[in-house]
This record gives C-alpha cells, structure tokens and sequence, in this order.
C-alpha cells in the first residue's frame, strides 16, 4: 500500500539553500527541472502543492495520530564508540610519556639553521 500511493503523500524536491548556487540543467529532463528549486522558493511550492491537492486535508487529531505513528517506529539505538577504538588505545599512562618519551627526543634532536642564498641557486 505504501508503495502504491507514496507519490501522492511525498513529494521529493531538491532544495538548493546558497542562492549563488548555479544549476546547469540544460540537458535534464523536464520533471527533473520541476523538482529542484531554491531556498526562497520553498514556501511558495509548498502552497501551491497544497492549493493543487486532490488529497483531503487532514485534521489536527488525524496529523497528530501521523505523527504519532512515526514515533511508534523509532527505535533507539546506542553505539558504544569508545569500543570500537580501544584497539588504538597507547597503553602508556601520562606519567610515563613525559618521564620517558620527551626528553630521549629533545636530548637527540638538534636544531640547524640553513641559509640558502638565491643568487648562488639554479632556480
């Protein structure tokens, strides 16, 4: 049943929001050009939708129990992302990096200033 009558419940539209947006849609069909528009437009579709309807307009109780039907569908799902990258975990605590890690690297490195002249170069 869904199927049979989804295009006259929904309606898909793509909605461009950045008005320097250019669309080159010289080439594409014509119920595709209907149904891309522009963030100012949007209003005015939806109303002329509405106007041009053959479907009955619902009440507020009939939209609520509509309402109420998709909320019935939900379900909650929790993901646990902190499992998912425990394998990339350091095991090293705080302590042991600054104790260890730090100054191994600082004592080693040493720093070199390089000055290229661009007259003696081939560039």
């Amino acid at each position: 049943m869904t199927d049979k009558y989804f295009e006259d419940f929904y309606k898909s539209v793509v909605v461009l929001a950045n008005p320097k947006t250019v669309l080159n849609a010289k080439f594409a069909k014509k119920e595709i050009k209907k149904k891309v528009i522009r963030a100012d437009q949007l209003v005015k579709y939806i109303k002329d939708i509405y106007v041009n309807s053959k479907v009955t307009p619902y009440s507020e109780e009939g939209l609520l129990e509509w309402a109420n039907s998709f909320l019935i569908l939900h379900k909650e799902v929790e993901k646990d992302y902190t499992g998912k990258y425990d394998k990339y975990r350091i095991n090293n605590s705080k302590s042991e990096i600054d104790n260890e890690v730090l100054p191994e690297k600082v004592a080693t490195s040493t720093s070199t200033n390089t000055i290229i002249n661009v007259e003696d170069t081939d560039i």
